[in-house]
């Protein structure tokens, strides 16, 4: 069911399969306007253009959409679930089209899950649909009983950084180098995981620009406990988080 917030037309929902090329438009646009002059052109270029190609996704992935107005446009999204091994990282769609990354042994475990991403329409930056997602996804983390959780942030990103350090979040010290990007460098931030109290996520505010695209099938499976303490996890790819 989707969550409404008093006084907004943005509510989260589960994604389904009909929105992924809404969500593809998002990322595309989020990675244009985040990270312009942070990873090379060539190489922007080359992850915001041409054909696309519907990722395989796992059951053990779960991806909330943030919707806005009355014909419920997607203008965000947000991915997550175990923590997956970073020697094994994959950058777009395309990429995890052959052989998919591994998770942690702390993930495959249910101990350690992770934010793979959070995107939102630039329109709708710094009006509270980015906090309505994390503070789904790690709801979703916690409830699947998970005692931490991570994500991945260009180290160079310093307004997601300062949106991720006011929820909570905190470099742990590590860092990876990205050579299909021109070689640039994401940070590991991590925070504990607990529910935060019912009704307790951020309101979103209207006046998002839409983005539109034609639906096609996506094998998204938003089921709860697909990814839990001794699940069985499927491999997956990611982006880094934004």
């Amino acid at each position: 069911m989707p969550r409404y917030y008093p006084g907004s037309v943005i509510s989260i929902r589960d994604a389904t399969a009909p929105d992924i090329t809404a969500i593809e438009a998002v990322r595309r646009a989020s990675w244009r306007a985040a990270y312009a002059g942070l990873i090379g052109q060539a190489h922007l270029d080359r992850a915001t253009t041409g054909p696309f190609d519907p990722p395989r996704v796992p059951a053990s992935r779960r991806t909330v959409v943030a919707v806005e107005g009355d014909d419920a446009t997607v203008v965000g999204y947000s991915s997550f679930g175990p923590e997956r091994a970073v020697h094994a990282l994959a950058l777009t769609p395309a990429a995890v089209a052959g052989e998919l990354p591994r998770y942690t042994d702390a993930g495959s475990a249910g101990q350690v899950g992770e934010v793979y991403a959070i995107y939102l329409d630039p329109a709708c930056w710094s009006r509270g649909a980015g906090r309505a997602l994390m503070d789904a996804a790690v709801a979703w983390l916690a409830a699947a009983g998970y005692e931490r959780a991570v994500l991945w942030v260009l180290a160079d990103n310093a307004r997601a950084r300062r949106f991720y350090e006011i929820a909570g979040w905190r470099p742990d010290g590590t860092d990876n180098r990205l050579a299909s990007l021109g070689g640039v460098t994401e940070t590991r931030y991590t925070r504990p995981l607990a529910l935060p109290p019912a009704g307790g996520l951020a309101r979103g505010r209207a006046g998002c620009r839409r983005l539109t695209g034609r639906a096609v099938r996506w094998p998204v499976r938003p089921r709860a406990g697909a990814a839990g303490p001794g699940a069985r996890r499927a491999a997956e790819g990611r982006p880094p988080s934004a």
